[in-house]
């Protein structure tokens, strides 16, 4: 593991790059969901704790949110 968790910065990048593209729900629905499951079985295999899932979480939505406005 480390300080922050990557699989949880990229699982989340991605759903907010799909929430953003307007692919539908069940698609959005779909792939947040995964996001949650890939942070969840990083805490499971406890390889992270929830302080360094969450900031993973936080950082791949931040940067995705910043990248989508700078270049939008």
């Amino acid at each position: 593991g480390g300080m922050p968790s990557g699989h949880a910065a990229i699982a989340f990048s991605i759903a907010v790059s799909v929430l953003l593209s307007d692919s539908g729900t069940l698609i959005s629905l779909m792939v947040l969901l995964l996001a949650v499951l890939v942070s969840q079985s990083r805490m499971m295999m406890k390889i992270h704790s929830s302080k360094e899932v969450w900031l993973g979480a936080a950082l791949g939505t931040t940067v995705t949110l910043l990248l989508y406005i700078f270049f939008a």
